[in-house]
């Protein structure tokens, strides 16, 4: 039935809970699968499925009983409806990630926490700590925002600059009176973690690691989410040259998701 309706569509393949099975057993089972899908679509596409002759593409994906499993699979399968805007928002997460110094980057879905892009050679386990903070700024957002920070955060303000990062040499530590976390508030008792958030317009968490590093969650205007990993503590420091890069970063995603909406 979906082939008739769409015959460009993609048929995605879930196998859950399979890190119950040694790995045989789930190459057993990923080809019993295949076989089974590939036995049903031949009749639709004459075995040509995936090739030149326009046949129907099936990707499988393996999950644990983690959630987060899940979630990582469900981000590949949101990549693949926007992959003629990944390329683009990839090189500018790369960009954003060299020219602030960041060790990598995920932008997240703020409602579903799927990411929809991360950075070049990040190890797949990351994405669950990122979720969980992103979590975290959700969960501190509902208590504390107020209904005027609220109403900011609907209308998706973001501040507009240049189309050119600024690099993460030098500078300084931000002067803005929103930003609740600053030099003073990271400079405690260094065996306590600490969040700190600032829900004046756009929500942030800032998450300090036992090795001394920082991963800063930011939201970008109402459905999206920055989370980044600072190489050293000490790159805090830029933060007004590291806000200003990233609030740069959200708007050219924001305008390629338009530009986008505009095309069809």
């Amino acid at each position: 039935a979906a082939y008739g309706f769409k015959a460009q569509c993609v048929i995605e393949v879930f196998m859950h809970k399979v890190d119950s099975l040694e790995q045989g057993a789930q190459i057993d089972l990923h080809t019993k699968v295949k076989r089974y899908i590939d036995d049903g679509l031949s009749v639709l596409d004459k075995g040509s499925r995936g090739g030149k002759d326009g046949g129907i593409p099936v990707h499988y994906h393996f999950t644990t009983i983690y959630d987060h499993s899940v979630f990582s699979a469900f981000s590949l399968v949101v990549q693949e409806l926007i992959k003629r805007q990944a390329p683009y928002i990839n090189e500018l997460l790369t960009m954003l990630c060299n020219r602030s110094q960041l060790e990598f980057g995920f932008l997240l879905d703020r409602t579903s926490k799927i990411y929809l892009s991360k950075s070049d050679g990040v190890h797949p386990d990351c994405y669950v700590f990122v979720r969980d903070a992103v979590e975290l700024l959700e969960d501190l957002s509902d208590v504390y925002s107020t209904k005027d920070a609220n109403k900011q955060i609907e209308g998706g303000e973001n501040n507009r600059g240049s189309s050119n990062f600024e690099e993460g040499a030098g500078g300084s530590s931000s002067d803005n009176k929103d930003d609740t976390v600053n030099n003073g508030s990271l400079a405690g008792d260094p065996t306590a973690s600490k969040v700190v958030t600032s829900l004046s317009g756009h929500a942030d968490t800032v998450i300090r690691f036992s090795g001394r590093k920082l991963l800063y969650v930011k939201q970008l205007g109402p459905s999206l989410v920055l989370a980044a990993m600072l190489k050293e503590e000490k790159d805090f420091q830029n933060r007004a040259m590291m806000d200003f890069n990233i609030n740069i970063f959200g708007q050219a995603v924001t305008d390629i998701f338009e530009a986008a909406e505009k095309r069809k």
